[in-house]
């Protein structure tokens, strides 16, 4: 399963006319999940896609309150500082911690943020 912010890049690429190989391979996944999340991702509505730009435009902004390890899982998730977007469990095997600690380091790095 890929993110919001996979399927929202996904579209993205899409757009710009990449190939779903080369969709597949920024995303580090499979054409068959390129296709599909690019799919998803043009559902998204303007909405979600204000939303996601939202976040990445705060976390551009607030970086600094958050510590090495929660920036880190911050700009893996949200595709940022040439990231391209993971899921927990992809940043959780890079990093190797649990699927539940990375969410936790996400939810306490989002509290952060938005203080």
């Amino acid at each position: 399963m890929l993110t919001r912010a996979q399927e929202a890049r996904a579209a993205e690429l899409a757009d710009q006319g990449a190939s779903w190989k080369e969709i597949a391979r920024k995303l580090g996944v499979t054409d068959k999940a390129a296709k599909s999340a690019a799919e998803r991702g043009a559902k998204l509505s303007p909405a979600d896609l204000t939303l996601e730009k939202q976040r990445r435009q705060l976390m551009a902004r607030r970086h600094r309150r958050l510590d090495d390890r929660e920036r880190q899982v911050m700009w893996q998730r949200l595709g940022l500082r040439g990231w391209e977007p993971k899921t927990l469990a992809e940043i959780a095997a890079q990093m190797g911690l649990s699927k539940q600690r990375v969410s936790q380091i996400e939810a306490a790095a989002w509290v952060k943020l938005e203080a």
